[in-house]
């Protein structure tokens, strides 16, 4: 509803310039701006309707070789996409000093990833990643692509029961292996 109220502020500013520069047009620069808003916001997908699924950078990043890589959570994410997914990634804190040598937010790590910094998340410094994600993966029904069990939160996330709920995956040398059909055939 904001972002709506928004982008019919920003219209309105765009009317009002071409209303100075065509005044005699200012009527129909108004309904073009508040149509075109209204019909932005109602074709937009909303959250509810997209395939989420959340990734657990953390635990895939050591899926090849057991060496921590960004590289490898960035061919398990972009195989999402493909497949019509959203990807969120969530990686604990100490994400920078695994595959770097400094922390790194959000921001730096979307460099290295085919999704924007906004659908990236750092737990903060102490606190584990996996509660976090798993709860997000609550609240967006979505599903949780990781090799970890996650045997400390069964009791809290009783998804974790539900054998189609972790989607388990290998890296290897001659590709990715990831048993999930592409998002609306689940």
């Amino acid at each position: 509803m904001v972002l709506m109220v928004l982008r019919i502020l920003s219209w309105l500013a765009l009317c009002a310039l071409g209303a100075v520069v065509f005044p005699g047009f200012t009527l129909w620069w108004i309904v073009a701006a508040v149509a075109g808003s209204l019909l932005f916001y109602w074709l937009a997908p909303k959250p509810e309707t997209l395939d989420w699924v959340v990734i657990d950078g953390s635990n895939v990043m050591h899926w090849f070789d057991e060496t921590p890589s960004l590289n490898t959570v960035s061919q398990v994410a972009q195989h999402l996409i493909d497949l019509g997914y959203w990807p969120i990634v969530w990686f604990d804190a100490n994400v920078g000093y695994k595959v770097g040598s400094r922390y790194m937010g959000e921001a730096a790590l979307a460099r290295h990833l085919p999704v924007s910094a906004k659908a990236i998340r750092v737990a903060p410094k102490g606190s584990p990643a996996d509660p976090l994600l798993l709860a997000e993966a609550g609240r967006l029904r979505a599903r949780v692509v990781s090799n970890d069990k996650f045997r400390d939160w069964t009791e809290e996330f009783p998804q974790l029961h539900d054998e189609s709920f972790l989607i388990r995956a290998k890296v290897h040398a001659t590709g990715l292996t990831m048993e999930i059909k592409p998002a609306g055939q689940v």
